[in-house]
């Protein structure tokens, strides 16, 4: 049966007319038109501008087209231009790959970007097309860490050569829906195909775009791209940034990490003072445009909270983060985390429909001191099922580790949602009397898993039921 699209959402669309009508006028440019490249004016440089490994592309005729040239050797080559749509966006690409895309040979399209190099730092939503299933994947991008949002089209690709055209709309509440065209006509005259719709509203924010080709020897040049289009609107933002998480590298390099780009370029003018000392921290080092590192002059304290007075930082909206920070550095010690509570969901589920219990397992946390705890600083012991790589009997790993929490971090230090890799899910919420679901594999009243710090004994379990500590 042949999909349909939906209608788009009224709203938007009604914005979008009257921006169009009432404020620009006729004949006027429009505001959220960012970004169009047909390669008629025979380079990468002007109307776009587009930056990065500029030397491996090439623009040519007739067409015109763009072409990957990179040298016949194994490698990776980043395009990218300026583009801050987000809200009504509106993302179009046709190109061609000539060969069978794998895990070696395939590209990344990246929609939105607050980095300039999204393939290694900051926060991106990117389609990628190609890999083991031939198909295009949505993920969600933070740091190094890959998010999957959903699969599309799958073995579209498991051809020796593929003209491709496809379309992206992103609508209120993250709305995403997706159009392709795999015929030999799609790179001029494309007929679309609705593949379906995707829901994230993680990022809001955007200042780049462009796609990343990653090849081996004999594929360097078989990557060209016919038409670049980009439509959209930047999400007004007037709220003041915050730090999610920090992190102590070595006792000697402290690490904080923002929720949003930060305008980096005006750090020069920025203080960080420790209030206990009246001392300033520095000098400050941007990695990307979230992480700030800057080196202690001595070892950080434990158990003494220490106030680090932030003023004049200031997010790319120009909204400042003039903030009294406060980290904590606890003792692990026993007792510091309690497990309150277990939740097993069997499969097939205990009880049928409409009573069942929700398809979750976890162990819920709780943290009954009056400061955060921080998660890296704990083990997790989660039992994992076999599979190709495991052996089964569990594996240890930190709170946070391999979860999207651990580069969010939403409600502080203990932060973790879920992760990825097939691990079950884990949540901890910060201090103050709040529980947090943290996972494990559970068997019905029994725990199947438990928490641990660095160097405690892996043999030392919870004791059942409500009420049972976490080991040392």
């Amino acid at each position: 049966m042949k999909k349909h699209a939906p209608p788009p959402p009224l709203y938007p669309w009604v914005v979008l007319l009257l921006v169009l009508w009432g404020p620009l006028g006729p004949g006027k440019t429009p505001a959220w038109s960012q970004v169009l490249e047909t390669f008629a004016d025979s380079n990468i440089t002007t109307h776009p501008t587009w930056f990065g490994d500029t030397s491996k592309f090439r623009v040519l005729a007739p067409g015109p087209y763009l072409q990957l040239q990179a040298p016949a050797v194994t490698g990776q080559a980043w395009l990218g231009t300026a583009s801050q749509a987000v809200h009504n966006g509106r993302w179009e690409i046709r190109l061609q790959l000539r060969f069978y895309p794998s895990s070696s040979n395939q590209m990344d399209w990246y929609l939105m970007a607050t980095d300039s190099q999204p393939q290694f730092t900051g926060r991106s939503y990117l389609l990628r097309m190609g890999g083991s299933d031939d198909n295009l994947t949505f993920y969600f991008k933070s740091g190094n860490s890959l998010f999957r949002i959903g699969s599309l089209a799958t073995g579209w690709l498991n051809r020796d050569s593929n003209p491709m055209a496809v379309r992206i709309e992103r609508y209120l509440n993250g709305v995403w829906y997706f159009w392709a065209d795999s015929s030999q006509t799609a790179t001029t005259t494309p007929r679309w195909t609705w593949l379906g719709d995707l829901r994230d509203s993680t990022l809001k924010t955007s200042r780049f775009t462009g796609f990343q080709c990653q090849y081996t020897s004999t594929r360097s040049t078989l990557f060209s791209w016919n038409y670049y289009q980009i439509q959209g609107q930047p999400v007004p933002d007037s709220l003041k940034p915050r730090i999610l998480s920090w992190d102590l590298h070595r006792n000697q390099t402290m690490r904080l990490l923002w929720n949003e780009s930060m305008d980096s370029s005006q750090s020069n003018g920025a203080t960080l003072t420790w209030a206990e000392e009246g001392r300033e921290a520095g000098p400050l080092q941007w990695i990307g445009d979230t992480l700030l590192t800057f080196n202690l002059w001595a070892g950080f304290p434990q158990e003494i909270p220490q106030s680090l007075r932030i003023r004049g930082l200031r997010d790319l909206f120009g909204n400042p983060c003039d903030t009294d920070f406060v980290i904590y550095r606890s003792l692990l010690q026993h007792g510091r985390l309690v497990i309150t509570e277990i939740m097993s969901d069997p499969d097939p589920p205990v009880w049928p429909p409409p009573q069942e219990l929700p398809p979750v397992e976890y162990v819920e946390i709780y943290n009954p001191g009056p400061h955060p705890q921080h998660g890296a600083r704990w083990r997790c012991h989660l039992p994992l099922r076999d599979g190709p790589g495991l052996s089964g009997g569990g594996q240890r790993r930190p709170l946070g580790a391999d979860a999207r929490g651990a580069a969010h971090h939403r409600s502080g230090p203990l932060s973790v949602v879920p992760s990825t890799g097939g691990l079950p899910r884990r949540r901890l919420q910060r201090s103050g009397g709040r529980a947090a679901a943290a996972a494990a594999g559970t068997r019905r009243g029994r725990p199947h898993g438990w928490l641990a710090a660095p160097g405690g004994d892996p043999g030392h379990r919870p004791r059942r039921g409500r009420g049972g500590r976490c080991p040392r």
